[in-house]
C-alpha cells in the first residue's frame, strides 16, 4: 500500500471538499477533471496519471516513426478508444495530418454521434471499422446503455454517401448470436445503398483481466467464447444471404 495517507492529494485538489479519505481509499466523487494536480503531490507515489496532452503535430510525429512498418504491412494509423467521435475536432485535425503525410488511417467506432459528426470524419478516413452489436433497440440499451436507432441511421447514410466502411460483428453467445439477431442484421446490411464487408470477431475474456489489473470488480456476466464450429456456422449463415463476410479482425 503506496498511500500514507497524508492529505497531500486532498489539499492539491482544485475540486476538493477537504475531507480526508480513508487510507487507500478511491475518493473520487465525480468531482475529478482528471487533471493530475494530485498525482504530482503525492509523496508516495500512489497515485499516476495515465496518458498525457499531446498536440496534433507531436503525436503525427510519433506515428510517422513506424512508417516503415505501414509501408511494409500495407497498413495505417487506427484511431480508436473509447469512442474516439466523441473528440471530433481533435480526431478531425489528426486525419487531415496524418492525409498530408500519406498515411492510411481507419476511424474504429460505435457509430454513436451526430450524423454531422459521423459523416465529417468519414470524410477524412480512408475507412471506418463500424461496430454493429445488436439489431434490437431495446437489448443494445440493456447491454450497452444506449438504444440503437442513431447507429443504424447513421450506417444507412454513410453507406448512402459511399463512406468506405468494414462493419463488425462481435459475436456474443448468449447475447446477439440468436436467430432473430441474425437474420435482422443479415437482413439490414443487404438492404443498404451499398455493399461492405462484414467481419464477424469471437467474443474472447480478455477485458475481464483488465478489471482486475484496475483493482475494479468484473460484470457479472456469464458470456463465453463460441467455438470454432457455432462460428464457422454463423459466418456461412450470413454469408447465405449475398453478404460478404469474414471470420475474424477487421483492423489496420
Amino acid at each position: 500500500m503506496k498511500c500514507l495517507s497524508c492529505g497531500a492529494c486532498i489539499e492539491a485538489c482544485p475540486e476538493s471538499n477537504g475531507e480526508r479519505p480513508a487510507r487507500g481509499a478511491d475518493w473520487d466523487d465525480g468531482t475529478c477533471q482528471r487533471c493530475g494536480a494530485c498525482a504530482e503531490a503525492c509523496p508516495g507515489e500512489a497515485r499516476e496519471l495515465i496518458g498525457e496532452p499531446r498536440a496534433v503535430a507531436d503525436l503525427v510525429a510519433e506515428v510517422e516513426r513506424d512508417r516503415p512498418f505501414f509501408e511494409s504491412s500495407g497498413g495505417g494509423v487506427t484511431f480508436s478508444g473509447g469512442e474516439p467521435l466523441y473528440y471530433p475536432t481533435f480526431l478531425a485535425a489528426c486525419l487531415e495530418a496524418c492525409r498530408e503525410k500519406g498515411l492510411h488511417t481507419a476511424v474504429d467506432t460505435s457509430g454513436f454521434a451526430s450524423k454531422k459528426v459521423v459523416s465529417d470524419i468519414a470524410r477524412l478516413a480512408d475507412v471506418l471499422l463500424y461496430d454493429l452489436k445488436h439489431m434490437d433497440s431495446v437489448a443494445h440499451k440493456r447491454h450497452t446503455g444506449v438504444d440503437n436507432e442513431r447507429i443504424l441511421e447513421n450506417l444507412q447514410t454513410l453507406s448512402q454517401e459511399g463512406a468506405e466502411i468494414w462493419i463488425r460483428f462481435p459475436l456474443i453467445p448468449g447475447f446477439n448470436d440468436g436467430e432473430e439477431n441474425l437474420e435482422a442484421m443479415a437482413s439490414f446490411i443487404g438492404a443498404l445503398p451499398n455493399k461492405h464487408p462484414l467481419f464477424v470477431l469471437p467474443y474472447h475474456p480478455t477485458g475481464i483481466d483488465k478489471y482486475r489489473r484496475l483493482g475494479k470488480d468484473a460484470p457479472d456476466v456469464n458470456y463465453k467464447k463460441p467455438s470454432d464450429e457455432d462460428l464457422e456456422a454463423i459466418v456461412e449463415r450470413l454469408r447465405s444471404h449475398g453478404l460478404e463476410v469474414h471470420s475474424g479482425g477487421a483492423h489496420e
